[in-house]
């Protein structure tokens, strides 16, 4: 599979509803929509870069951080994780969903690494986050790809 978009329409579901359960409702869209006996399905990284913002969105960073791989810490420390999720709320307001997810195999940083895309809604606007995460789960990327 050389990649995959999800996109979660607009729904009726109250906003508090759906800041609990957008996550969980994204996983479970995606893996009843896609999953089809594909061995290249990277259930794995995808569930992980949706850890890293379910996380971050309750400001639990270090709930994730220790699975960023060493290479990563030391290029990015957990404060500025941080900060970049801080900023980014305070631009865009308080995180509401995950809207579409696109992932693609890459291999650049790792063999059998896999790039995730996330576009997330907040508040005020959006924003997406790119992550590469690795054939085990190690987070090796992070970057918060803007204001889109």
């Amino acid at each position: 599979m050389n990649g995959l978009f999800v996109k979660i329409g607009n729904s009726t579901i109250d906003h508090t509803i759906r800041k609990s359960i957008g996550l969980s409702l994204v996983v479970s869209v995606v893996l009843a929509g896609c999953v089809s006996g594909d061995s290249d399905f990277p259930e794995l990284q995808i569930n992980q870069a949706l850890r890293v913002i379910d996380a971050l969105s309750k400001g639990n960073s270090e709930e994730v951080y220790s699975e960023f791989s060493e290479d990563l810490q030391a290029t990015l420390p957990i404060e500025e994780l941080t900060k970049i999720w801080a900023d980014t709320i305070d631009d865009l307001g308080e995180f509401a969903e995950v809207s579409k997810i696109s992932t693609h195999p890459t291999g650049i940083r790792e063999k059998g690494a896999v790039s995730v895309l996330l576009w997330c809604h907040f508040d005020r606007g959006n924003a997406s986050f790119l992550m590469e995460v690795s054939e085990d789960g190690s987070i090796i990327l992070f970057s918060n790809s803007g204001e889109i």
